[in-house]
């Protein structure tokens, strides 16, 4: 997913003579290049259709998802209203931070973006910014799991929380953990920004592989294209470094726009020239890479706790996903009252196809009661249960336990399955107890159900 464009990051360039420009170019052409570019620097436009431009986005975002196949309207819904609590949280951060024509938009085949100018800002702030778009998903998506959410429309949405904002820690360009790790620790030196830049488009192809994903691939291409203009950026930028720019871009005077422009004249190609919309972002990416002041110690510690949050909420909503929220013993009854059972999370009932009690906690943990009435032959009927399981998995062991007619250990396919049988009042009773282990939850369960006297 593209994520908060911080709208004065690049691409690569020349170094550029050091000596003040004249108050006019020389070249006539150049002259008029820079009256035009100067504009767009110093006031660019605004965008004054920003919902138009969002409801458009979004709409061709969805009619395009929709016709890949495989996504129903539920489906986009949940994941347009996960990649909105994400651009919102960046667009909150960048707002409160100062951040000016802040809007976000959705990208077909990408997901969203957020972008903004941040003239100004603090290096610390834009590290903040990135971060305040996945943590808030995975807060609400690791505590719906937590609160054992584990199936349904609830289900659907932590879960594509989860993944989506997880996704985007990972510490590679353009992520937001890439963006972050740029920040604090790879933008100290150009040479290690462009080697991670470079491993970082090099992994993108990789993610494609892995993911079967052209879009990733697209992504590779593109940062791969781009190296060389950063290159030129970077080498502009620390020849400009000398100069103390102001970082605020409106505090700048005419002599040192001039230079600036000087130097993207020098770097840019011929099919630039008239343009000054690519010359004006280049302005801008030039003056951010050579005002940036390397993150203090505790200002790097300080945001990359925020990241270290970010993994440690993605590993809590993991051991959620597996092992479910923690257990709440309680007795349930079935609907008439025939049966009770110990359980560490509520159940629900069907009779869709046979009478059913069910619960689960998390993905490790499945709790049954199926039972079938009449039951004319006891003897036949638990005969019939067991050649079945036994052709389903291998019998380990034998359990103990008072008034059942047969209670024992199966393992079928990865999961321990312990199972009980019951035939009481003319109605046979299966209880199960499914664990990755032999855990003392499913003993527990079983052990537990008993038929209740009328």
């Amino acid at each position: 997913m593209i994520d908060a464009v911080q709208v004065d990051e690049g691409d690569d360039p020349v170094p550029a003579p050091m000596e003040a420009p004249p108050l006019a170019f020389a070249d006539p052409v150049q002259e008029q290049n820079f009256l035009a570019a100067q504009a767009q620097f110093v006031s660019p436009p605004r965008v004054t259709a920003k919902t138009r431009m969002l409801l458009t986005s979004l709409v061709m975002f969805g009619a395009i998802t929709m016709m890949q196949g495989g996504s129903s309207i539920i489906d986009m819904a949940v994941l347009v209203g996960v990649l909105m609590v994400h651009e919102l949280g960046h667009a909150l951060a960048m707002l409160v931070f100062g951040y000016t024509d802040v809007r976000v938009f959705f990208i077909p085949f990408f997901g969203a973006a957020t972008s903004g100018h941040r003239r100004g800002v603090a290096r610390w702030k834009q590290g903040v910014v990135l971060m305040f778009g996945p943590l808030p998903g995975l807060v609400i998506g690791s505590v719906l799991l937590w609160r054992g959410v584990s199936d349904g429309l609830a289900h659907t949405i932590a879960m594509q929380l989860i993944v989506i904002n997880a996704f985007n820690l990972l510490p590679i360009a353009p992520f937001d953990g890439g963006q972050l790790f740029q920040l604090i620790l790879f933008s100290r030196h150009r040479h290690v920004e462009l080697g991670f830049l470079t491993v970082a488009s090099l992994a993108m192809f990789g993610l494609a592989v892995l993911l079967s994903s052209w879009v990733f691939g697209v992504i590779g291409v593109f940062m791969l294209i781009s190296l060389p203009v950063r290159k030129k950026v970077l080498a502009a930028a620390d020849v400009l470094r000398e100069q103390h720019l102001p970082e605020d871009t409106r505090a700048l005077d005419e002599p040192q726009r001039r230079r600036l422009f000087d130097a993207v004249w020098r770097l840019m190609p011929e099919t630039w020239r008239g343009k000054p919309v690519p010359q004006a972002s280049t302005m801008e990416q030039i003056h951010a890479s050579a005002t940036q002041r390397p993150l203090s110690v505790a200002a790097s510690a300080g945001v990359g706790l925020l990241w270290i949050a970010g993994v440690a909420l993605s590993l809590a909503a993991v051991i959620a996903f597996v092992s479910g929220p923690p257990a709440r013993w309680q007795r349930y009854y079935d609907a008439n009252r025939t049966f009770s059972i110990e359980l560490p999370t509520e159940p629900t009932e069907s009779t869709e196809q046979l009478h059913r009690l069910h619960a689960t906690r998390g993905r490790a943990h499945d709790y049954d009661v199926m039972w079938s009435s009449p039951v004319l032959d006891t003897a036949a009927w638990v005969a019939q249960i067991e050649t079945a399981l036994t052709a389903k998995g291998t019998r380990l062991r034998d359990l103990a336990i008072p008034d059942s007619e047969a209670a024992y250990v199966v393992k079928i396919e990865e999961a321990v399955t312990m199972i009980r049988i019951v035939v009481k009042d003319g109605t046979g009773y299966i209880i199960m107890g499914s664990a990755t282990s032999d855990d003392q939850d499913s003993e527990r369960v079983i052990r537990s159900f008993r038929v209740e006297p009328h």
